[in-house]
């Protein structure tokens, strides 16, 4: 009788894969939309240490308008 070889199935992990890929977009979609609808609050160049370094004096700007 000729004899019939019985192996075991190898399974994929296609399906795990895609599952991480899932929550990876969904978290990076829940990252940048997070604070879409927040609003922006002004910066006061007096009481927030380190504004004036982004923020130009009012001098500056006059020599720059004229």
């Amino acid at each position: 009788m000729a004899e019939i070889r019985v192996e075991e199935r190898k399974r994929s992990l296609g399906w795990l894969w895609a599952l991480i890929a899932l929550v990876i977009v969904a978290l990076l979609i829940w990252f940048f939309m997070a604070g879409a609808g927040d609003e922006v609050q002004p910066v006061d160049p007096v009481t927030e240490p380190g504004a004036s370094l982004t923020e130009p004096q009012p001098s500056v700007l006059a020599r720059l308008v004229a």
